[in-house]
């Protein structure tokens, strides 16, 4: 399995012995590995893979919602993409939109069917079937009936997403650049703050300058975070970042079947 998950097994540990949350865990655990405590949004623009669209320019353009689950208020971006995308690419843009850093695995589910990175790692463990995500587009869910479907990031973490196809026949307007960001709605949680539970112990603590770990949990997050926030401008270059990337020869052959 991923170094990272092994490391959340030693988090987990320390809570169970010590009693403290998973944040302060995870922080005091970094601080004797070294380990680089935050990452910022831009740097999935770093670490992503080259992000490869259909050939040519974009053809018909998909308009999906991206929603965070198990968060309220609702964290989500709306996005407008080629309908040939490939899902890997695809999980790029999502990742990038929503402020992910694309430092943990991902697997998309439709119709039943998942589509992420098969890792030989899993060959012993029980995991479902994962088809290669760099051989099917988007427009093949699209086409075999999938409008709604499940997006995982972090499987420590476990941050669920669900992606709603909003529209699936928009013509691209001349001058505008593909793929986009057209809104959203607050920030996306910080990495590895431990899932939906550690994000919400995560907010009371920066609430309360009273809390014995306010001051640890402000310096954990660079000083500054607000839930509240989104910035759309920002968001869009992240994917213009992205979408200028060096292109990956496309594979013509072995697009597995849904």
């Amino acid at each position: 399995m991923p170094q990272n998950k092994y490391f959340k097994l030693l988090v987990r540990e320390r809570m169970a012995k010590t009693g403290e949350s998973y944040s302060v865990a995870r922080m005091r655990l970094l601080q004797q590995t070294n380990e680089p405590q935050t990452k910022t949004p831009s740097a999935i623009a770093k670490v992503g893979a080259a992000l490869s669209l259909a050939d040519g320019g974009p053809g018909v353009i998909y308009q999906i919602r991206l929603s965070l689950n198990g968060i309220s208020p609702t964290i989500w971006r709306r996005l407008q993409v080629p309908a040939d995308v490939r899902l890997h690419d695809l999980s790029l843009l999502l990742l990038g939109a929503m402020g992910w850093t694309n430092s943990h695995l991902h697997m998309f589910t439709a119709n039943g069917t998942h589509f992420g990175q098969p890792d030989p790692d899993w060959d012993d463990l029980d995991m479902p079937e994962i088809v290669d995500d760099r051989t099917v587009r988007l427009r093949r869910l699209v086409d075999a009936g999938a409008r709604t479907f499940e997006f995982l990031y972090d499987f420590g973490d476990h941050w669920e997403h669900t992606v709603e196809i909003e529209s699936a026949d928009i013509a691209p307007v001349a001058g505008v650049l593909y793929p986009s960001c057209t809104g959203g709605e607050r920030a996306c949680p910080p990495e590895d703050c431990g899932g939906t539970s550690g994000y919400e112990g995560l907010l009371e603590i920066l609430a309360d300058p009273a809390h014995e770990e306010h001051n640890d949990m402000r310096r954990w997050v660079g000083g500054h975070y607000d839930a509240g926030e989104f910035n759309l401008a920002r968001t869009n270059a992240v994917l213009r970042r992205l979408s200028r990337r060096r292109r990956t020869p496309v594979r013509r052959a072995g697009e597995l079947p849904m």
